[in-house]
């Protein structure tokens, strides 16, 4: 059997199989996402309305390959649901769905506040969320900003499964969130809504805070459906 010469083996060991990725820049996949969700938050699309995904590879000057990923994401979210080849359809999202969703998010960030208060180093932890809080506050759109800041209790907590169970429901709960008038629209209104909050978890009462968490996410159904 023929051997490999020791510097042509090096020479294979050392080639890189794949390019670096530039991971400073989205895909343009996350691109046509964050544009779709841009346009959902502003209410330039609105429950009912079509999206095709050749029509929106052209407006977007893309292919379709990126639009059709970003449609995908959406559809597994449950903001849109296929309705034909290429085609997609803004959900309508009724009032049980909406009590569905709240009802989990009590589960789950009235838990995460109890594991939080539980840290060795709760209040340092309570400290970087408070500073999320005030960075939150600053972004113009309401949805973005409150999910910010109810998303860096979750970091927090100490449980990434509990961070994942998060990040599913908000991405399924976008289109209730985007067609309910649910939050504070100033950025003095999101800390001082979010005031208590902090304040339970720093105080370490783990019944409490869970309490508080629960009627503040109670307070947001009954804006959203009145």
């Amino acid at each position: 059997m023929a051997t490999v010469p020791d510097d042509l083996a090096v020479t294979i060991s050392v080639r890189p199989v794949m390019a670096p990725i530039d991971t400073k820049r989205p895909s343009l996949a996350q691109q046509v996402y964050d544009s779709l969700i841009e346009a959902v938050l502003d209410r330039r699309i609105a429950p009912g309305d079509r999206l095709i995904m050749d029509q929106l590879a052209e407006t977007l000057g893309v292919s379709r390959t990126p639009v059709r990923d970003a449609l995908l994401r959406l559809e597994s979210e449950g903001l849109i649901e296929a309705t034909g080849r290429r085609g997609y359809e803004v959900r309508a999202v009724g009032d049980r769905e909406v009590l569905e969703l709240y009802q989990a998010r009590e589960a789950i960030e009235g838990h995460a506040v109890v594991l939080l208060c539980a840290q060795p180093d709760r209040l340092e932890r309570v400290s970087l969320v408070e500073s999320a809080v005030a960075t939150a506050a600053l972004d113009g759109n309401t949805y973005t900003a409150n999910r910010a800041i109810h998303r860096s209790f979750l970091e927090q907590c100490g449980n990434g499964l509990l961070l994942s169970a998060f990040d599913s429901l908000w991405g399924a709960s976008l289109a209730s969130f985007a067609y309910g008038q649910m939050y504070p629209t100033t950025e003095a209104d999101l800390v001082e809504d979010h005031r208590n909050l902090i304040e339970a978890v720093a105080a370490g009462d783990e019944e409490h805070a869970r309490t508080v968490m629960v009627d503040h996410i109670r307070a947001g159904l009954d804006r959203h459906l009145s």
